[in-house]
């Protein structure tokens, strides 16, 4: 497979020709109604009750449409202020589930998405009229110790793989908030405590099961579909859907050294002047992450460093030494603590229940005050 060809290859491009047709089954027919659908060109299509009786017999999943228990729960993704309805969601089991309804959704050219964790703040992980491919269902992660591998399912979240890895004493880079897909994570690039000391998720990234547009499943790593290997390490997720990982692991003791230390906002100029220098020379088994935030509702503005050190133990006061001396903190959460419980230190407390409007940008360097 060419790379160009690769780049052509999104699920958006359902309408090429060469796509397998979906398959017509003479089966026992069911009580679903027929439903319009948004096609991944913008028009309408209508999509007949026997045809979803066929791909509801045909997989051993679940197809949700408006108005049956359980669809409201199911379309929702973590930022409620985006609110979209599709016309059919297809809970998936299996590869065998999606390679069905990805060829379903080819035949018809359905506007697709696909969701793992629903963490996307840009709503991703859902479409308006379309077929929502939903991975919820395929989760769990198992790890072999001796090859110090994890392999994970596509709906997985990230709590999944750190706890499974961590019973061994192993570890990848995974994101910060345990509930976030380890899908959509990896897809992306992934940051996360131990980035900078074992790279990206996508560094760390060893094969993929994916399930691409011409509902064919492949997988991809090294050896093998070299070009799809490199699209899915951070191309984002329009090459397919990717229903296993599989991620190298590395050693690491239970305990490291992590939490919020919190500072006046009226510091926040010296301390992030600092921070800039401070950053050019830690070291790499130290993560820092700053953030200022300022709630609604009068609620007290938030200025904090959340830090993650995972070398020796005792060498952990010297370390941080100089983030306590940098301004007198007001709260000093820093302590040992399990890599597993710091990884779900930044959870929310109701992760559907927000409604989210964020703007990013990106900086080369962070220039002292």
């Amino acid at each position: 497979m060419k790379r160009r060809t690769v780049l052509r290859a999104g699920l958006g491009a359902a309408a090429v020709a060469s796509y397998p047709a979906w398959r017509y089954y003479r089966g026992s027919k069911s009580r679903l109604a027929s439903i319009n659908a948004v096609t991944s060109l913008g028009t309408e299509v209508t999509v007949d009750a026997s045809v979803l009786s066929e791909l509801a017999t045909s997989i051993r999943g679940t197809l949700l449409f408006r108005d049956i228990d359980g669809y409201d729960l199911a379309r929702r993704i973590r930022n409620r202020t985006i609110d979209k309805y599709p016309a059919l969601i297809a809970q998936c089991t299996s590869a065998a589930d999606v390679i069905e309804v990805v060829s379903f959704g080819n035949h018809f050219q359905l506007l697709t998405a696909i969701k793992c964790g629903g963490h996307n703040i840009a709503g991703n992980g859902t479409c308006e009229g379309g077929l929502l491919i939903d991975l919820s269902p395929m989760r769990g992660a198992t790890v072999n110790p001796e090859l110090r591998v994890a392999s994970v399912l596509g709906g997985s979240l990230l709590a999944e793989l750190d706890e499974k890895s961590q019973a061994h004493g192993l570890v990848t880079t995974a994101g910060t908030v345990s509930h976030t897909g380890v899908g959509g994570l990896t897809l992306g690039g992934g940051l996360g405590r131990l980035a900078r000391r074992y790279g990206l998720t996508i560094d760390n990234l060893l094969a993929v099961d994916i399930v691409t547009p011409d509902g064919e499943l492949r997988r991809a790593s090294a050896e093998e579909h070299q070009d799809l290997y490199w699209a899915v390490r951070g191309g984002g997720g329009n090459f397919g859907v990717v229903t296993a990982f599989e991620f190298q692991l590395h050693a690491l003791d239970r305990q490291v050294v992590g939490g919020e230390i919190r500072y006046p906002f009226e510091k926040a100029r010296e301390v992030m002047s600092f921070y800039a220098e401070f950053c050019q020379d830690m070291p790499d088994d130290l993560y820092v992450d700053l953030t200022i935030f300022a709630p609604p509702f009068g609620l007290d503005s938030a200025f904090y460093l959340d830090v993650c050190y995972s070398g020796l133990i005792s060498d952990a006061d010297r370390v941080l030494e100089p983030l306590r001396r940098v301004a007198k903190p007001i709260k000093d959460e820093i302590k040992a603590i399990d890599y597993a419980v710091l990884q779900k230190d930044s959870d929310d407390s109701d992760p559907r229940g927000r409604g989210q409007h964020l703007k990013s940008g990106f900086v080369r360097t962070i220039e002292p005050a």
